[in-house]
């Protein structure tokens, strides 16, 4: 876990100084010399002489295993950046590193991973990075790493020591990409090198049998060099641990480095400045993929130099355009309805064009879906397109992310032919500040109130179209007469099949072009696929198209059919290694040539949807040239490898590059696996490798993964992996009863096999539902089986999280000391094991514990404990269910504007994550607290969503929680029948998930309203019940309160004695507790009971004297 610590604070308005030690380094000593005390070593200097804010990086960089399990390089580097991310002091500073040691490389791996990835806030970060100090780092390697590795047996080096060979293929790597990006950021640079020998005796008590004096330069001056133009290393006598141990402010890296931070402004102007050798390209915002930047944005460029014959339709879509209207549909006429090709698409980007030109700054977003689209494709390529933060899964979902503007959603003709689709459709219509133009090669009128017909083209622009695009000699074209009989009567204006045929021209003359033509236009003509032969045109264009391209290159076809499995196009280093991997290397030109392939954009090799789907159903059919078992090979191949890679136990740039590249052609291998199920011959190994390989990848494509893993276990029901996998993801989807199904049935199969750790795992996971359920016995059941086997198979981290769900399941059950037993082992073993979110989450459940048992100040550390964590783990709804918990220990606490503020930084985390039930439940925490404001319509319309949330997601607990609340605010108003409805209400729904807490503290509340109304006895009845459950579950405040509420029915009763016994009882509870809430209320009842403050006083010095 990475941690900074703040030195000394400077002048905010000059950069944060990060000091970031080396291997086996501390965060202070490795920059403290030791004669230095804590407060007047190095950092401290710096801090005072720059006046900059001077902090220090804690992380894990143990030499040996012995010590720590360290984290790899990049794990480190991504680790800090995600702390540097959202630390709140570093937040909008300029920052300026430095690194001793493995530090600069930290810092090296952290700015070229940041950049790589698909984070704003990460790479918000590294820009605002100005300077950089490498102290003694080794660039190319280091020699104590060599001699580590050599006595790897007896230090068991960390894979960090591994990182830091000589001439590692990492380092290089890194290298190369690290002056990139220097080039391109500009940040200023410092590097000083050592040029003494490190000596040190190896006698020790970890080493008795070693007793030799070693000499080494740990990092030379070739190592030191970080070959960036103009840095030039400063050597400095000193070795490789004193380098960075200043004795005092005279020393000339002290006195180096404090120039440097006083000049940096100007090296950093420098830098940016354009050069003759390394131009520096200046930062370019990011925007969502489907967002469109104005008139010039490249998407909308025609796929021609033009757009033939359609400048009426055009101005009809501009005046939609420029217009009030909300919908418009463009379709293809009835007459080519259905068939692709018509010009449909070019005719929206053209009014657009126009349209962004005219007013460049309109949000206008551009949409397209593959053929065949579900509502699940569509909701999934709008998460992707608009960048939203959180799988969408649900078209409510989506509304409440929906920015406003005008969207275009191309090729939507399968969604609008699915009821649920055009539902969806009028839903997105509806929406406020919301357009929608759609274009379908169906036609469908009631979905909107207007469409715009496109049929075929004009005579004119048909013979325009073909003559322009004829790619063979112009004089073998008749006179056009002749020629619009084939282009207008046989071709029947169709754009695409005109644009074919005439791409065909190198391939065949004119004459041999209407030969063939006429051969399979007969045919089309005649197939029962196709009603009329303008239907059909494009078939036959395609056909011959194929017979061109087979003819041209064998691979063409090959390769057009793996092309047309990535919906948006295939990025020019995908295939490129496509290429190489399957020897296709000349298709692509001729791909090109025909017009099948283009490049987009978006720099991506892509093809028209029926073009796509041509290929795709010609090498499932088998037809001629067209081949799905040699095509699939060089896929697989490429998948395989990835998978492979994502599944390695160590994390590295290879593992964290597979990941991405897996999670952007997610989609692709979908396709090739479904593909692959229909095809003839099934490569079944592979397809359940695949399936299984997977496991971690598909949380992150879940619309995908739900319908592959349904498909998968129809095809593989004995495969009891799969069916893990897949009650794992329904379970996370809030899908309880497929869960369930999933995870008994591959417990069975688990057990017929003898797997101990398949059937520890899926017990785990039927624990975790059993206890979402209420189920608590069965659950506990489930948990202790699946200790007893992951003990059995040494398997810590099933271990650690069993141990966590059961301390959760004790917690809930009022169970304290076992609950903390199970937390505290499962820390450890968390802790062993490097697993930072499995730490944060037991960290809470330790907070949650310590608030529950109104242990205020533990509560408080845990919590913070916990957010430092999610927020090194960048795990946004950890940290959101933080803020809730600590919003309600701040409310109890009397805290009403802290708790306040956390709420609602709580509910924004959960709306971006589209968390229904955390939303829920701090709905609900939030209304409580506008009610005790007196806020009652606010509260109460927090309460009526926090309801019907936790209906939709199936949480009775949450549900009853509300009911609570709503009973409590019923209550205060004096509407005492709707009170008493809901609070027996959620008394029952509490017991039925052997709440033991909250049937404690409906049960409270029951008895305060029978009291009220005078109903003493059944009141006490009531306070006895909840007196039993809140001493089992050792709950101090409802203790506390329901003596006193005791205290005052026994007074009400005439019983004078059992009052005094349950008043003393209270009283005593609240010396325990400083509760400013609990002692109000006992204080509340004393004086009601005994009538003055005086005659409390007396009765206080009468029975608690002692």
């Amino acid at each position: 876990m990475a941690t900074l610590h703040l030195c000394r604070e400077g002048d905010r308005s000059k950069p944060v100084v990060i000091l970031i030690h080396g291997l086996n380094g501390h965060f202070l000593d490795s920059w403290r010399h030791a004669d230095a005390p804590s407060d007047a070593c190095w950092p401290h200097w710096l801090s005072e002489d720059s006046g900059c804010d001077v902090y220090l990086l804690e992380y894990d960089a143990s030499l040996s295993r012995w010590q720590h399990q360290a984290m790899p390089l990049p794990d480190q580097g991504d680790q800090v950046a995600s702390l540097f991310s959202v630390h709140p002091a570093l937040a909008e500073r300029q920052l300026v590193l430095i690194g001793h040691s493995m530090g600069g490389l930290v810092i090296k791996t952290l700015i070229t991973q940041s950049m790589q990835k698909d984070d704003p806030r990460h790479q918000a970060m590294v820009r605002r990075i100005c300077g950089v100090v490498f102290i003694a780092t080794p660039h190319q390697g280091a020699e104590l790493a060599n001699l580590a590795q050599a006595l790897g047996k007896l230090l068991r080096p960390n894979p960090q020591v591994s990182n830091l060979q000589l001439h590692d293929a990492h380092l290089r790597q890194l290298n190369h990409t690290f002056r990139a990006e220097h080039a391109r950021l500009g940040f200023a640079v410092q590097v000083f090198a050592e040029s003494r020998d490190l000596e040190w005796q190896t006698k020790g008590p970890w080493l008795p049998w070693l007793t030799q004096q070693v000499r080494v330069r740990v990092v030379d001056p070739s190592s030191s060099d970080p070959s960036l133009p103009g840095v030039t290393a400063v050597p400095l006598a000193h070795d490789h641990i004193s380098i960075s141990k200043p004795i005092n402010r005279n020393e000339h890296l002290h006195h180096a480095v404090c120039a440097f931070l006083g000049e940096i402004p100007s090296l950093t102007a420098q830098l940016a400045a354009p050069a003759a050798l390394v131009p520096v390209a200046a930062p370019v915002p990011t925007q969502p993929p489907a967002r469109l930047s104005g008139g010039n944005d490249k998407k909308l460029n025609p796929v021609e130099k033009e757009v033939y014959g359609r400048d009426a339709i055009v101005a009809q879509v501009l005046d939609f355009l420029r217009g009030d209207a909300n919908t418009l549909t463009v379709a293809a006429a009835k007459e080519v309805s259905g068939v692709g090709g018509i010009g449909k698409t070019e005719v929206c980007k053209a009014a657009l064009k126009a349209w962004l030109t005219e007013t460049p700054h309109a949000a206008a977003w551009y949409l397209s879906l593959p053929d065949h689209a579900s509502l699940a494709d569509l909701l999934d390529i709008t998460q992707r397109g608009l960048a939203l933060p959180s799988q969408v899964d649900t078209m409510d979902k989506l509304m409440a992310q929906l920015p406003p503007g005008l969207y275009y959603l191309d090729n939507l003709e399968s969604v609008l032919s699915q009821p649920e689709g055009i539902k969806a459709l009028k839903a997105w219509a509806d929406q406020p500040d919301v357009r929608l133009l759609v274009s379908s090669r169906l036609t469908v009128p009631t979905v909107f109130g207007k469409t715009i017909e496109v049929d075929r083209l004009p005579d004119d622009a048909a013979l325009r179209l073909f003559r322009e695009t004829w790619s063979g000699p112009v004089n073998q074209l008749p006179q056009d007469t002749e020629l619009t009989r084939f282009v207008v009567n046989e071709l029947g204006g169709h754009p695409l099949s005109i644009v074919l045929c005439a791409r065909l021209g190198d391939w065949c003359s004119y004459a041999e072009l209407l030969h063939r033509w006429r051969q399979h236009g007969a045919r089309a003509a005649d197939d029962s696929e196709h009603p009329t032969p303008r239907l059909g045109s494009l078939d036959a264009s395609l056909t011959l198209t194929a017979q061109a391209l087979h003819q041209h290159n064998p691979h063409t076809l090959l390769l057009w059919t793996a092309c047309a499995l990535f919906h948006g196009g295939v990025p020019q280093d995908t295939l490129e290694e496509l290429e190489s991997t399957s020897g296709w290397i000349d298709a692509r030109r001729w791909l090109t040539r025909h017009h099948v392939l283009t490049r987009n954009a978006e720099g991506r090799w892509a093809m028209l949807p029926p073009l796509a789907r041509y290929a795709l159903d010609a090498a499932q059919a088998g037809r001629a040239g067209f081949d799905w078992v040699a095509m699939r090979q060089p896929l697989q191949a490429m998948f395989a490898l990835r998978v492979d890679q994502v599944q390695s136990i160590c994390s590295n740039d290879q593992k964290l590059a597979a990941r991405r590249w897996l999670q952007q052609h997610f989609a692709a291998l979908v396709c090739l696996m479904q593909g692959e199920m229909r095809a003839a011959q099934v490569d079944e190994t592979w397809l359940q490798v695949m399936a299984l390989g997977l496991s971690n990848e598909y949380q992150f494509n879940t619309i995908a993964a739900v319908n592959l893993l349904a498909t998968l276990s129809m095809r593989y029901p004995a495969y009891a992996p799969l069916l893990l996998c897949q009650g794992d993801l329904e379970s996370g989807l809030g899908e309880v009863g497929k869960a369930c199904t999933c995870y008994e049935k591959a417990l069975v199969l688990y057990e017929n096999r003898s797997d101990d750790l398949g059937r520890a795992n899926t017990l785990k996971s039927l624990g975790d539902l059993d206890k979402r359920l209420g189920e608590m016995e069965k659950a506990r059941v489930r948990y202790d089986e699946a200790l007893v086997l992951f003990k059995k198979k040494s398997n810590s981290l099933g271990l650690a999280s069993t141990l966590k769900s059961l301390g959760d399941l004790e917690r809930r059950l009022g169970v304290v000391d076992k609950a903390r037993d199970c937390y505290e082992e499962a820390r450890v073993l968390f802790l062993r094991e490097n697993d930072g979110l499995g730490l944060a989450n037991t960290v809470l459940s330790l907070g949650d514990l310590e608030s529950r048992l109104d242990e205020v100040s533990k509560a408080r550390i845990y919590y913070e404990q916990a957010r430092e964590l999610y927020e090194n783990e960048s795990a946004a709804l950890g940290l959101a269910n933080t803020l809730r918990a600590q919003g309600d220990l701040e409310s109890r606490q009397g805290e009403g504007s802290k708790a306040y503020t956390l709420y609602k930084k709580a509910l924004a985390l959960f709306k971006k994550e589209s968390d229904g039930l955390g939303l829920a439940n701090t709905l609900r925490a939030l209304g409580d607290l506008e009610s005790r404001r007196g806020e009652l319509v606010k509260a109460r319309a927090c309460y009526e969503e926090a309801l019907t949330l936790s209906k939709k997601g199936s949480d009775c607990l949450g549900l009853a929680n509300t009911l609570m609340s709503l009973g409590n605010m019923e209550s205060r108003q004096g509407e005492i029948d709707k009170a008493y409805t809901y609070y027996q209400e959620a008394l029952g729904l509490y017991e039925q998930e052997h709440a033991s807490l909250g049937q404690a503290n409906t049960l409270l509340v029951l008895g305060v309203l029978l009291f009220n109304t005078k109903n003493w006895s059944a009141a006490l009845a009531r306070y006895l019940a909840a007196l039993d459950l809140y001493s089992q579950l050792q709950e101090p405040v409802g203790w506390a309160c329901v003596l006193a509420e005791i205290a005052l029915c026994q007074q009400a009763l005439g019983h004078p004695v059992e009052r005094d016994d349950a008043l003393r009882q209270a009283v005593s509870m609240v010396q325990q507790s400083n509760t400013p809430y609990v002692v109000a209320y006992v204080r509340d009842a004393l004086l009601e009971i005994t009538g003055s403050e005086a005659q409390a006083q007396a009765w206080l010095a009468a029975h608690t004297s002692h």
